[in-house]
């Protein structure tokens, strides 16, 4: 599971996570309720999807002060799974999305009603693939011209 906790403001680490450019501005998925793969226990927190393909979960709304600054979460798109919605037995929350880790565990996600699940289940469906696609080619891209680039020396 990759997750990092840092202030949102901070720059994202080079080298980390290569920038996906068809992403110009933050996604605003807004409030929901987030069960963390580390607990059982539901938190409301805000989420963003930001410029480099990360999904940005913080505190909502009034929670948002410092001594909650800590408590950001980012999570790369292409650490997940495709999302879906969960069996009615395993969905504690009405309105819940399952984001699974590709490495295991994973997020639900309860939203305020059908349409905001669907908000958030069709866009991650529909970006999580994208991302992974761009950053397949453009480390293939990358790996191609410096074998080539080795090759002429």
């Amino acid at each position: 599971m990759r997750e990092e906790s840092e202030p949102l403001a901070s720059p994202p680490l080079q080298g980390s996570q290569p920038q996906t450019p068809f992403i110009t501005a933050e996604i605003d998925i807004g409030d929901v309720n987030v069960q963390f793969p580390d607990t059982l226990l539901w938190k409301r927190r805000s989420m963003v999807l930001d410029s480099q393909g990360y999904l940005i979960v913080s505190p909502a709304g009034s929670d948002r002060d410092k001594a909650n600054a800590g408590a950001i979460r980012r999570y790369h798109l292409t650490s997940f799974r495709l999302p879906a919605i969960p069996d009615l037995e395993m969905q504690e929350l009405p309105n819940s999305v399952i984001l699974d880790f590709l490495e295991g565990g994973g997020l639900q996600v309860a939203c305020e009603d059908r349409g905001s699940q669907s908000y958030v289940l069709n866009g991650m469906s529909l970006l999580i693939p994208i991302v992974a696609c761009i950053l397949t080619r453009k480390l293939v891209l990358r790996d191609a011209h410096r074998n080539w680039a080795a090759y002429g020396q």
